[in-house]
């Protein structure tokens, strides 16, 4: 779990970034960090170590499943295509009937939780009057 830490903040600040010039700088921080904890996990099955899911992947997989496709969404990275290991670990989490039940449950769904990340890609910006939200938005990479 240590070694999950440091990925926490590069990938919110690619995802609030609003200067496309940084993007690239941003995504190779993230990356770094990334690739730090992938070569912390085993790779022997789907989960962070070993066969069965732990505390490690309940720490760490959450964030990096919802993470990697709003900041695939909003700014055009993709964390799994750079990193397939972690996208062995989503899929594994997506599966597990227990992550499915509270998907359920809540009612969330990939499609629902894009609007509630929308602040964090705006970086908080509003309109004047406040009814608009006027930063960076979803957006290309680097663009």
């Amino acid at each position: 779990m240590k070694m999950f830490s440091p990925v926490v903040i590069p990938i919110v600040q690619l995802l609030k970034n609003q200067d496309p010039g940084k993007d690239a700088q941003l995504a190779e921080q993230l990356s770094a960090c990334l690739e730090k904890f992938v070569l912390r996990l085993g790779t022997e099955s789907g989960f962070c170590v070993g066969s069965v899911c732990t505390l490690a992947d309940v720490h760490a997989v959450p964030f990096l499943w919802r993470f990697g496709f709003l900041v695939k969404h909003f700014r055009g990275y993709d964390i799994f295509q750079a990193h397939p290991r972690l996208a062995l670990l989503a899929k594994s989490f997506e599966e597990m009937p227990e992550f499915q039940a509270v998907m359920k449950r809540e009612g969330l769904t990939k499609e629902k939780l894009i609007p509630m990340y929308a602040l964090y890609a705006n970086d908080s910006r509003w309109s004047e009057d406040g009814t608009v939200m006027v930063g960076r938005g979803k957006s290309t990479f680097g663009k």
